[in-house]
């Protein structure tokens, strides 16, 4: 089998995705802590302790809604295409002429349909989902 066929039917993973997440997420959760502790400290200083606790609980509700905001899943992408379940229709991008008769569809998991409803995170031009999207033929974001 060729490589570039191999290559198609290789399940991917995210594991460097994730990894640089976490990293991203820890880094900045240090960065923050710190930056919260000395900026509590001022606070209580100046307005005393019962008015700085009701300043952080601001701060920590608006970060809840923002979070909140940010993994609220407002989309809808296809991620697999038409054809992969055996029907003869495809997606928009692609047409008999992209036909290959090794390729197939990456499926992740046991899919209960077509499309998946995404977040914000989820719908960069660098995440697994995109990616996956464009090795099934369904976007024509090239690397």
């Amino acid at each position: 089998m060729e490589s570039v066929t191999r290559r198609r039917r290789t399940n991917y993973s995210s594991f460097p995705r994730v990894a640089a997440g976490v990293f991203a997420a820890q880094g900045l959760g240090f960065f923050l802590a710190a930056a919260g502790t000395a900026v509590s400290g001022r606070v209580t200083r100046d307005l005393g302790a019962q008015a700085a606790t009701g300043v952080v609980a601001g701060v920590l509700l608006f970060a809840t809604i923002l979070l909140s905001l940010v993994l609220w899943r407002f989309r809808t992408k296809q991620v697999i295409p038409d054809h992969a379940f055996g029907t003869k229709q495809g997606s928009k991008d692609w047409s008999a002429a992209d036909l290959d008769k090794e390729w197939k569809a990456v499926i992740v998991g046991n899919p209960s349909g077509k499309h998946r409803r995404m977040n914000l995170l989820e719908t960069g031009r660098w995440s697994r989902w995109t990616e996956i999207r464009r090795l099934n033929k369904l976007s024509k974001h090239t690397l």
